[in-house]
């Protein structure tokens, strides 16, 4: 008996060691390749020792063209967020609330499919619409862009989350002389709180994180990090210390934003699978 239970519990710790070591060895490579000069990166006797230098991390940084950059990221990551939020979240609430059930079934399935087509599709509308309107390379043509792309995820997201608040609190509110905007802002908005802030942070990290939309619609004043990074791999070669340095640069931000807010993150995942 004991070694049948032992060996599925060792099972289960190597299949774990062996998911963390596939996950973890490429960060720490990027990490060690981010502190090496360029012929150092290439010589296999400094693999992991050598003499680490910042000098990637200050050519980066030197002209103020990645700082440039990832302002850039910031803004329309967080006006991505707020715009999809503002409509994904009371679409979220009156699908949730309809007591029609043929127009809760087309909304959500219109969502989804918006949500499951493949980017590439819309790249030449928004071409051409941003053109057209005289936006592109600008912010406000990736916000829109990006919000198209996450509304239906912050719908699905959110009418999980507000099918487990109880009707009965929007009766109360509602006898109490509230509104519906009273109620929806009020009552439900800070009990699905978990819920918002989960889909909030996905919703960010999908917008910091997207590079095809921003690749075409973007020439140089708005251009988002990922393309930044691309830009390092010339047809001569690749300059590694940018790409790594640059990399970290990415990925720091949203991995202490994750770290710091990990619980409700949770909270927020979890909560809205109890029931649908």
């Amino acid at each position: 008996m004991v070694v049948r239970r032992t060996l599925p519990s060792a099972a289960i710790t190597v299949t774990t060691l062996a998911s963390l070591a596939l996950v973890l060895v490429p960060l720490l490579w990027i990490v060690l390749l981010s502190l090496k000069t360029q012929v150092q990166a290439f010589d296999r006797t400094q693999v992991l020792v050598f003499q680490p230098t910042l000098d990637n991390f200050q050519r980066l940084l030197a002209d103020g063209t990645f700082v440039h950059y990832l302002v850039n990221s910031v803004v329309v990551a967080i006006g991505t967020v707020v715009v999809s939020l503002a409509i994904g979240a009371p679409a979220a609430y009156v699908v949730s609330r309809s007591r029609w059930r043929r127009f809760r079934d087309v909304a959500l399935a219109y969502s989804l499919f918006v949500r499951i087509v493949p980017p590439t599709v819309f790249i030449i509308p928004y071409f051409l619409g941003a053109r057209l309107l005289g936006v592109n390379d600008t912010w406000w043509v990736l916000i829109v862009a990006y919000a198209n792309l996450n509304i239906p995820l912050v719908m699905w997201s959110l009418w999980s989350f507000f099918n487990d608040v109880p009707r009965e609190l929007d009766e109360a509110a509602r006898i109490d002389g509230a509104g519906p905007w009273q109620i929806f802002l009020r009552v439900i908005l800070p009990v699905a709180a978990p819920g918002l802030t989960a889909t909030a942070i996905l919703t960010f990290i999908m917008a910091w994180n997207e590079f095809l939309l921003a690749l075409v619609l973007t020439s140089r004043e708005a251009r988002t990090l990922p393309v930044a990074i691309v830009g390092f791999l010339a047809y001569e070669g690749a300059d590694w210390g940018l790409v790594s340095s640059g990399s970290i640069l990415v990925m720091a931000p949203i991995v202490v934003f994750t770290v710091l807010i990990r619980k409700y993150l949770v909270k927020g995942l979890v909560g809205g699978a109890v029931k649908a």
